[in-house]
């Protein structure tokens, strides 16, 4: 299991002294509590787990909570359950029924985390689940951030297991003998994702046997990439300025960037402009011609701000 070398590479457990287990009663829920807990002194953190019953499937709550309770008991670390209604949260809020549930538990980890103290909260999240991600990304169109995939640390947000293979954490169970919940949803293609890991991985893999782990690869570079764009497009925002009212930054400091990272701090002086919707491509193409028009002056329609072309400066303003 690489799991440790991933907590490392990624300064996983950098000043942390807790960490709070989402364990859903799953199998890689479980080999993740198992883990962490096993591992938890060498670590130097305490380990906690935490258990959301979502509400969509109640005949399955009461086995997957004593899952959940037995294994705690046997490792010797507290767990901590809630409960929510995710179907009746989806009707109220118009929201998926996946989207809910999601809502829902992250909400209840997030208490729970700050109960704690500040736990970090750690998902088992693994590469193939990645690899479905970036799959999933890649066919509804996505950009360099939609190849990074999974983060594997992100908005105090750990994933330890982001870079194993689903068969080394099967391997983790069966050695260590650990019993888990079935979730048989898994397995029906009722949405894109299950399709995916159903139909598409299997076939991909039967191509190129490292197919999974290159996808892998692939969203570290990208999340390098993503990274560095974000960097330069800081950077960039800090020569930007404001006078009456409204937000300067030269056009040369804009075109001296490359396309992802202009992209970035086209957000970003929208939002320090009082835009509070999210830039589409096409804003962006709009916002880029006028720095690269040869006139000095024109302008571009953008949610709740104006942005013009002044000579050598693009200004952002209310309409």
């Amino acid at each position: 299991m690489n799991a440790v070398k991933t907590l490392e590479k990624y300064g996983m457990l950098s000043g942390a002294k807790r960490v709070l287990c989402a364990l859903s009663g799953g199998p890689d829920s479980v080999a993740l509590t198992h883990f962490m807990a096993k591992n938890a002194s060498a670590l130097g953190v305490k380990v906690y787990a935490a258990h959301f019953s979502h509400g969509i499937r109640p005949e399955a709550a009461k086995p997957e909570r004593e899952i959940c309770e037995k294994l705690c008991e046997n490792l010797g670390i507290e767990l901590f359950c809630g409960e929510g209604d995710a179907p009746g949260y989806a009707k109220e809020k118009g929201v998926g029924l996946e989207l809910a549930a999601r809502e829902l538990r992250y909400a209840f980890l997030y208490d729970t985390a700050e109960m704690l103290g500040g736990a970090l909260i750690a998902t088992a999240h693994h590469l193939t689940d990645n690899a479905e991600t970036v799959l999933m990304n890649l066919i509804r169109g996505t950009s360099l951030k939609g190849l990074s995939g999974i983060p594997p640390v992100r908005d105090g947000i750990i994933r330890p297991f982001i870079e194993t293979p689903k068969e080394e954490i099967d391997e983790y169970i069966e050695k260590n003998g650990l019993k888990f919940a079935t979730d048989a949803t898994n397995f029906e293609p009722c949405c894109r994702r299950n399709a995916i890991r159903l139909n598409v991985l299997p076939l991909l893999t039967g191509e190129e046997p490292a197919a999974i782990k290159n996808i892998g690869r692939l969203s570290e570079i990208a999340r390098s990439l993503t990274a560095e764009a974000e960097r330069e497009a800081e950077e960039a925002l800090l020569k930007s300025f404001e006078k009456d009212g409204r937000t300067y930054i030269a056009v040369s400091d804009v075109l001296s960037l490359r396309g992802d990272a202009r992209a970035r701090l086209f957000t970003r002086l929208h939002k320090k402009a009082g835009g509070v919707s999210m830039l589409s491509e096409k804003h962006i193409k709009a916002l880029t011609a006028l720095c690269e028009s040869d006139s000095p002056s024109g302008a571009a329609d953008l949610p709740q701000i104006s942005a013009k072309r002044e000579y050598g400066s693009l200004v952002f303003g209310a309409v």
